[in-house]
């Protein structure tokens, strides 16, 4: 159907406010490990490929080091020691991430600091098509060494000692209510469409009238969870405002996940799971920072507040690899399945981490789908 020349409005419906989602907007974080025995959790996504392209130039003045600048040629830095590659990168992990609240870094850490950064050198560090460690401390991937040992050293605090988030104190919250905009784009009923188009939402499922999406998998998405049992709403995030800040190396960045979902977990229809699914094709460099930045600050943050529910993140990816079809509709409903027991496990793993660390316990959970039919129509 092809939309009006004014275009086709996108709103909330107030018949349908029984699935209207509220978030927390989110500006900022602040983490406070203890300051003794410093720790990380290293895993696949600490790391970081070193590649020409990444490194850049090879006749340059790395003025991203701490101190006095390194130039001008490549073969002064082939030849520094591993050693002085290693001090330089504590050094700027210690100023980028650990001040104290005048700005100061907080000196007295380099040595636990330290060996962490030779762990991520020794174990994550990963040199390509002739480059070597010492070129980790020119200045694009030094800022990102920095941000993947940092996310490490947030993971092994995400449960006992949670990031802190920092809200808009403006505008602390956002809501499905404030959806209200119009779009040129073609109406689809059959998740077939190529490009961008509109999905015409349930009116049991979602608040808004329409979800905006940007292709045909996330149509195909919106068709899923639809017709899962466990959904109790959804909404795709178009003229919501639902945003979250991270950083790619040094600079700020904002990341508009693609949907927010209301899950029951077993919990009951008064505790609702709430979802962020971001349908991903390509793994870049900034969609990982994305990823890890949701799940080692954004989340565990927003459920420390506990006055927003509790959150998860799910992420399905890979799926630009296939053409649009009934092969890659069978594969986006394959990766759906697998993350959705994927994500409910770890769910019920963190609460029951959680109740240990209070000296509790809860019994073991784990999510079994029924049959398929139950899940699609």
């Amino acid at each position: 159907m092809p939309p009006s020349p004014e275009g086709v409005l996108v709103r909330a419906i107030p018949e349908r406010v029984k699935s209207e989602i509220t978030f927390p907007r989110v500006v900022g974080y602040r983490l406070e490990p203890p300051d003794e025995c410093l720790a990380a959790s290293f895993d696949a996504n600490s790391t970081l490929l070193l590649t020409p392209e990444l490194v850049g130039p090879s006749i340059t003045r790395t003025e991203g080091m701490i101190g006095q600048g390194i130039g001008p040629d490549l073969k002064h830095m082939e030849s520094m020691r591993r050693t002085t590659v290693l001090d330089h990168l504590t050094q700027r992990l210690l100023e980028r991430n650990w001040c104290d609240e005048e700005g100061q870094p907080k000196h007295y850490l380099f040595g636990q600091l330290r060996p962490i950064a030779q762990q991520w050198m020794d174990n994550y560090l990963v040199c390509e098509h002739g480059t070597y460690p010492a070129q980790v401390l020119h200045r694009e991937p030094l800022e990102l060494a920095c941000e993947r040992i940092q996310h490490a050293i947030d993971a092994n605090y995400a449960i006992d000692r949670p990031v802190q988030v920092t809200l808009d104190t403006d505008n602390s919250s956002g809501s499905t209510r404030d959806v209200h905009f119009r779009s040129a784009r073609t109406i689809d009923r059959t998740a077939t469409l190529v490009g961008k188009s509109l999905w015409e939402t349930s009116d049991r499922m979602c608040h808004v009238n329409y979800a905006a999406c940007d292709n045909s998998w996330e149509a195909e998405f919106c068709r899923l969870v639809e017709n899962d049992f466990l959904v109790r709403a959804y909404v795709k995030n178009e003229g919501l405002g639902f945003e979250v800040p991270y950083l790619f190396g040094s600079e700020p960045r904002v990341y508009r996940p693609d949907f927010i979902l209301l899950l029951d977990d077993g919990k009951g229809e008064d505790d609702l799971l709430r979802v962020i699914v971001e349908i991903k094709g390509f793994r870049r460099q900034n969609a990982r920072a994305k990823a890890e930045t949701m799940r080692n600050c954004w989340i565990p943050g927003v459920n420390a507040l506990g006055s927003f529910g509790r959150w998860a993140f799910l992420e399905l990816g890979g799926t630009h690899k296939m053409d649009d079809g009934p092969d890659a509709r069978i594969s986006l409903q394959i990766q759906y399945l697998a993350a959705m027991r994927v994500l409910l496990r770890d769910v019920h793993a963190a609460a029951a981490a959680r109740l240990a660390l209070a000296g509790g316990s809860q019994p073991d959970i784990e999510y079994i789908p029924r049959r398929r039919g139950e899940f699609f129509k």
